[in-house]
């Protein structure tokens, strides 16, 4: 029998502790204590063995609960209770290619500044752009404006300003909002915890600045655990201005292209959407207005909604006024 995981153990103490054998705790916290960020197959799998070798069961499944904040119950394992068939397999849907381009093209942009040019997705009709943070970012400080190309290519193309309003150093995610009336043709949010090895996809960007650029391949790793990261791992042809594009399975975007391993042709790496899943809620709740009212700090990407300091919140950095351009658009 395999050794026990040291967070099983301490799992274990506590059931046994608890009248009714069994705890209950948030699935984020499930996940984190076995070192996890994300719920996927293979992640509730392993999760689900882990706790076997010590007589445990988890409530776990890839959809249940639904949110990572939502509790899961810990008890222990019933002898007595019947054995239970597992599900069938569900088999690997591959996408419409023409269909999920169709779909996708319209909502993807360039993000162009001074040293060069990426790829970004629109996912809010008010013109909420998610992009990678080296997209948008100079001398190690993210930019507060760009410029963004709608529609390249066709008799609707036109370029507006965006304005970076969060992101993010390690996993390199930038969001920015257009500082122009929508609505905008939007991309769906897909699940990237139910990509499958083998599983075909697509990703759209401007690679060398050549917009709508179209290819696509098979998810070679959908849980490629790299510094820290999960990464989703595919054999696309991504290269540079693909940066902070799209990569798009039957549902929706799943991830966002950021880097490639040279001479590795199936090491393209994306990164799952529901990485920043929290962040995309908040700035569609808060809307347009009050994301460009709240102080952006262009050292760590911290959103800062209470009222202003001369420091970031986050990480300390000074603010003088030239510098907070949030500031200056307020006043």
């Amino acid at each position: 029998m395999p050794a026990a995981h040291s967070y099983v153990t301490t799992l274990a103490d506590k059931v046994l502790r608890h009248k009714r054998q069994q705890i209950s705790l948030t699935v984020r916290a499930l996940l984190r204590g076995f070192g996890y960020e994300r719920r996927t197959e293979t992640v509730v799998d392993t999760i689900a063995a882990a706790l076997h070798t010590l007589g445990l069961d988890a409530a776990l499944s890839l959809v249940f609960p639904h949110s990572l904040d939502e509790k899961v119950t810990i008890s222990t394992l019933n002898p007595q209770a019947p054995t239970v068939s597992p599900a069938p397999a569900l088999p690997i849907v591959q996408v419409d290619l023409r269909v999920a381009a169709a779909r996708a093209l319209p909502a993807t942009v360039a993000v162009q500044t001074d040293s060069g040019i990426g790829s970004g997705f629109i996912i809010h009709p008010d013109g909420l752009v998610v992009t990678a943070r080296h997209v948008v970012e100079e001398d190690g400080s993210s930019l507060r404006s760009v410029q963004v190309t709608l529609m390249a290519g066709s008799p609707n193309e036109r370029t507006v300003e965006g304005l970076v309003v969060q992101s993010h150093r390690q996993l390199d995610y930038a969001l920015l909002w257009l500082l122009d009336d929508g609505p905008f043709p939007t991309l769906p949010i897909g699940a990237p915890q139910m990509l499958a090895h083998g599983q075909i996809v697509l990703t759209i960007g401007c690679p060398s600045g050549l917009h709508n650029t179209v290819s696509h391949g098979i998810i070679s790793n959908p849980c490629q655990f790299l510094g820290g990261i999960e990464y989703i791992q595919t054999d696309a042809a991504i290269d540079p201005g693909n940066s902070g594009g799209p990569l798009i399975a039957d549902d929706g975007v799943v991830g966002i292209n950021m880097w490639i391993l040279m001479g590795v042709g199936a090491a393209k790496f994306a990164l799952p959407i529901d990485y920043l899943a929290d962040e995309i809620v908040q700035a569609c709740t808060l809307g347009r207005a009050a994301c460009l009212a709240a102080v952006y700090c262009p050292a760590c990407g911290n959103l800062d909604l209470a009222p202003q300091t001369w420091f970031c919140r986050s990480c300390g950095m000074r603010f003088t006024p030239h510098e907070d351009l949030a500031v200056a658009l307020a006043t």
